[in-house]
């Protein structure tokens, strides 16, 4: 034992029978506690060391686990040692009932997450911080971008055309520029708005959502002649989500289709549903240009866009799948596009049904 090394790694093990305990525990775990001044030798010695605030979850799922409710389960808890050191611990319990007689034994495997939880905070807290970096940035850009629009616009509308033509070339690659900056910053600005404040589910028609992110882009629907059709049977008639950031799933991957359409035809839109699993299912059609293989595992992240070699005369900005993606997982879902269909490009999202 003097050789063993004092960890929260290890096993311990709950034997009952009737109103008898026997409890006992790995020697790394009991040398952990040793050192801080506790003797190990009890259920009761081991609530010791657990943080307050978990002790009584502890409780609860033992509770549960000696009535016969569960036979398994996992857990995290925090253990303090006697310098007020907060160490994580993840525990998988077990409840195994003897065939012979009445005894039953709990056992616990239970691993040192501290690391882990850590690292999980530390990156957590950097990619907030760089949220809001890109909140900044994007927001504060709006405005120089708009006066450089402005003062093109000013100096293109006071150029005499005739002498200073050679000009006007320079001019429109500004304000183009600036048109795609602008794109950018608003579509950046989105994204990090997203998940900010409070998310508010509430009880929505898919027809009607879908309807609206039609709505939206009635102008580029008219300006290309796109079709869009709901070839399901039939679609749920509610659905729990936030109706806002529904409609801009739609509206985002209506518009990577009409944007990606094939040169010198119009963008025919599909939309299927089905229930699966207790999952709400949409699966996007089009017969566009399609999503080349190479791109398809870059799809979802941000400013990963194709080049105008690779998609034609049209390159994205990269924002707009990474919006939806991000969405969808706010409402613990999932969207994939189907690697196999080659005639355009099939997405299918998936949002649990609550």
């Amino acid at each position: 034992m003097q050789n063993e090394i004092a960890s929260l790694n290890g096993i311990l093990q709950l034997k009952l029978r009737g109103k008898k305990v026997e409890f006992s525990s790995s020697r790394s775990i009991e040398k952990y506690y040793k050192e801080n001044n506790v003797t190990l030798s009890s259920e009761k010695d081991y609530l010791e060391l657990v943080h307050p605030e978990d002790i009584s979850k502890i409780e609860n799922l033992l509770t549960r686990l000696r009535s016969n409710q569960v036979h398994e389960s996992q857990i995290e808890y925090r253990i303090l040692s006697k310098k007020m050191k907060t160490s994580w611990v993840l525990a998988h319990l077990n409840f195994y009932p003897s065939k012979k007689d009445e005894t039953f034994t709990i056992k616990a495997n239970q691993l040192d997450i501290t690391f882990l939880k850590n690292h999980k905070t530390q990156l957590q807290r950097s990619n907030k911080e760089l949220e809001q970096f890109a909140y900044v940035i994007s927001h504060d850009l709006q405005s120089p971008i708009r006066q450089i629009w402005t003062y093109s616009e000013i100096i293109e509308s006071k150029l005499d055309r005739e002498t200073n033509s050679n000009l006007l070339p320079y001019l429109k690659s500004i304000q183009k520029t600036s048109q795609h900056m602008k794109q950018l910053t608003q579509d950046l600005l989105e994204l990090c708005q997203i998940g900010r404040s409070e998310l508010n589910f509430s009880v929505v028609n898919p027809q009607e959502v879908i309807e609206s992110a039609k709505n939206i882009l009635i102008n580029e629907i008219k300006d290309s002649q796109a079709q869009i059709n709901i070839i399901a049977k039939e679609l749920p008639l509610k659905m729990t989500a936030n109706e806002r950031y529904l409609t801009d799933i739609f509206v985002n991957l209506f518009s990577n289709s009409i944007k990606y359409k094939k040169e010198n035809s119009s963008p025919f839109i599909q939309i299927d549903y089905s229930l699966e699993n207790n999952l709400h299912c949409f699966t996007i059609i089009d017969h566009g240009k399609g999503i080349p293989v190479n791109l398809q595992n870059k799809l979802f992240k941000i400013f990963k866009r194709g080049n105008k070699k690779q998609l034609g005369s049209v390159a994205g900005i990269g924002i707009g799948l990474s919006t939806v993606k991000k969405i969808i997982e706010i409402h613990k879902g999932e969207i994939t596009i189907d690697p196999n269909f080659t005639d355009g490009a099939k997405f299918q999202f998936y949002i649990p049904v609550i």
